[in-house]
């Protein structure tokens, strides 16, 4: 259960404050983990963005 949130929390950059990576591999796990939760956020606001348009 711990890992759904954990990874919820890392995938929308919200930030964690309860429980955080503790090995180099986890670590690098939740930076691509959030680099990618904040791109595809980006994709989502950008398809609205370009629907407001027409």
């Amino acid at each position: 259960m711990y890992g759904i949130y954990f990874s919820a929390v890392t995938f929308t950059t919200l930030g964690y404050g309860d429980i955080w990576p503790t090995t180099t591999t986890l670590k690098m796990l939740c930076g691509s983990e959030a680099i990618l939760g904040a791109f595809n956020m980006g994709l989502v606001v950008a398809g609205f963005a370009g629907r407001s348009k027409h």
